[in-house]
């Protein structure tokens, strides 16, 4: 039987007991060589489902933007031979809801598990839920590092996203 609500009342909860906050900040994106490192996208990823909302993925460590890259190319049958860049970003939001916390992550039962899982189903119901309350973006913990990941809900953030500096990520150092 379908659920008689798309997003679940307990999230909606937890995320609305939280206050947001602001943040200026640089944070690091990882994209093909060619790519606008400001565009979001809309094919879904740990913290937004599929076709919902443009999401863009940030990292607020350099390494720890590219170790999430990494993980998912080498699960490609062939590493991709493209250059890959790595670029710093300076962000304003105004909506930034923290699920990084313990306690955040205890209320919203993300557990380790949920949070390395390729089954992105409990992440993306808190991604959508934020999307929902009109926060403009999340800071998560990430799958792959000791450090936060910045996830900006394009269609909420009221200021631009600012290219700061660009450089080549070379794959040897790091496989």
């Amino acid at each position: 039987m379908a659920s008689s609500s798309v997003h679940d009342p307990k999230i909606l909860d937890v995320l609305s007991s939280i206050e947001p906050v602001s943040l200026e900040t640089s944070a690091y994106r990882v994209v093909f060589q060619g790519r606008d490192p400001t565009v979001g996208s809309l094919a879904g990823g740990r913290w937004s489902p599929p076709q919902t909302f443009e999401a863009l993925y940030t990292s607020l460590d350099a390494e720890c933007a590219i170790a999430e890259v990494l993980f998912h190319l080498e699960r490609q049958p062939i590493f991709p031979t493209r250059t890959v860049e790595i670029h710093t970003l300076g962000i304003v939001t105004e909506r930034t809801i923290d699920i990084s916390t313990e306690s955040a992550c205890d209320a919203l039962n993300l557990d380790d598990s949920a949070l390395i899982s390729l089954d992105y189903r409990v992440c993306q119901d808190v991604g959508h839920a934020a999307e929902f309350l009109g926060f403009d973006s999340l800071r998560v913990r990430s799958a792959r590092c000791d450090s936060d990941n910045i996830v900006i809900i394009v269609g909420h953030l009221t200021k631009a996203i600012e290219p700061i500096s660009c450089e080549d990520v070379d794959w040897s150092a790091y496989r």
